[in-house]
C-alpha cells in the first residue's frame, strides 16, 4: 500500500504525524511525506521520503485553495497512493485525495481540538473517509461515525542526551517549549529567577533575544532529547503547541497568558507541588495510555484504503 502524508511546513504540525507514517512503514507501507520544497530537508530528517511540492503558494502554513490542490494532485497522480492522511491546515489534502480516488483520513491534533480551531476549517468538498483523534475521550466532543482515536507518541526530532540528563535531577525539573521570539520567554526566566526548581529550555541558544539574562537556574538546550527530558520532569511550561505532550507523559503544564513576575513564579511551583494537579494530569495520562496506538492503526487504514473504489477518481494524465 502506498501512503501519502501531507503537512504544513511545521515540525508542529508534521511530528505527530511521524510515529503513525513510521508504523506503516514497518508494516511495509511505501511512505511519502509531502509539503513545501524548502521543507523536504526536515522531512528527511525524520528518515521518510520527502515528497516536494514546489514553492509555497497562498498561505505558506495552510495548504489550502486551488493552487495547492493541483500540486498535491500533480505528485499524487503521478505516484497514485491508496491513502492520503493529512493535517487538518492542509485540507487540499483531501481534495487532492477524491481527485486521484484515494481514501482521506485527516489528523486532528490535540491544542487544534482543545483551542476549538476545528471549527475553522472550510471542507471544499465533504468530510474525510476518517479522522484521527489523538484527544483524549473526556476532553472532546462525542465521537462520530469516522473516528479513528489513536495515542498521541510525542516525537521531536533527532537530538544527543546531554551527560546531565543522565544524572537524577536534584531538585524540581521544569521544561519551557516556547518561541524564542515570544516575549513570554524573557518574562519566564524572570519569574523562576531565585526560585527552587530547573528550567530547562528547549531553544537554541543562537536563537534566544539578543541582552535576554539568563538565570543560574535556567539550562538551554539547543535540541530537544524528547523522551529523555520530559520523563525527569516535574511541569512543563508552553506555548499552547506542546498540550499533548504533557497529556502522554502525566505533566502538569502552563500556558502563561496575562501572567508574569511573581504571580507566573507561583504557579509554577504549584505545578510542581500541588497533589490535585498532579492526580489530575497522572488521571489524563492514563486514559492516553488506553488510547489505540499507531500501530493498531495500521491494520484499520489499510482496510479503508483497500474498501475505496479508485475508479471514482478523475485521474490526471
Amino acid at each position: 500500500m502506498r501512503v501519502l502524508f501531507v503537512t504544513p511546513p511545521s515540525t508542529a504540525r508534521m511530528y505527530p504525524l511521524i510515529p503513525l507514517a513510521w508504523a506503516l512503514r514497518s508494516a511495509g507501507c511505501l511512505v511519502h511525506v509531502a509539503s513545501w520544497s524548502g521543507f523536504a530537508p526536515t522531512i528527511n530528517l525524520t528518515g521518510l521520503v520527502a515528497a516536494p511540492l514546489g514553492d509555497p503558494v497562498g498561505e505558506p502554513d495552510r495548504l489550502a485553495g486551488p493552487a495547492v490542490v493541483d500540486a498535491i494532485t500533480g505528485y499524487a497522480g503521478r505516484w497514485r497512493p491508496d491513502l492520503v492522511v493529512w493535517d487538518r491546515c492542509a485540507p487540499a489534502a483531501d481534495v487532492a485525495a477524491r481527485v486521484v480516488g484515494a481514501a482521506s483520513v485527516q489528523m486532528v491534533p490535540v491544542p487544534d481540538r482543545l483551542d476549538g480551531s476545528v471549527a475553522d476549517v472550510d471542507w471544499a468538498t465533504q468530510v474525510p473517509d476518517a479522522t484521527l483523534e489523538p484527544t483524549p475521550p473526556s476532553l472532546r466532543p462525542a465521537p462520530v461515525a469516522g473516528d479513528l482515536p489513536i495515542r498521541h507518541i510525542p516525537y521531536h526530532g533527532p537530538a544527543i542526551v546531554p551527560s546531565w540528563l543522565r544524572r537524577r535531577a536534584r531538585r524540581s525539573r521544569v521544561i519551557a517549549r516556547l518561541d524564542p521570539a515570544d516575549a513570554r520567554l524573557g518574562e519566564l526566566f524572570e519569574a523562576v529567577d531565585g526560585l527552587d526548581l530547573e528550567l530547562v529550555c528547549a531553544v537554541p541558544m543562537r536563537e534566544l533575544p539578543l541582552g535576554v539574562r539568563i538565570p543560574g537556574n535556567v539550562r538551554i538546550l539547543d535540541a530537544t532529547p524528547g523522551d529523555a527530558l520530559l520523563r525527569t520532569c516535574s511541569a512543563l511550561v508552553h506555548d499552547g503547541a506542546a498540550v499533548a505532550d504533557a497529556l502522554a507523559y502525566g505533566l502538569p503544564h502552563l500556558v502563561p497568558d496575562g501572567t508574569a513576575g511573581a504571580e507566573l513564579g507561583k504557579r509554577i511551583l504549584q505545578l510542581t507541588a500541588d497533589p490535585a494537579v498532579r492526580e489530575e494530569a497522572e488521571r489524563l495520562r492514563v486514559e492516553v495510555l488506553a488510547m489505540p496506538g499507531p500501530e493498531a492503526l495500521v491494520s484499520v487504514l489499510t482496510d479503508l484504503a483497500g474498501g475505496r473504489d479508485r475508479g471514482r477518481g478523475r485521474h490526471p494524465g
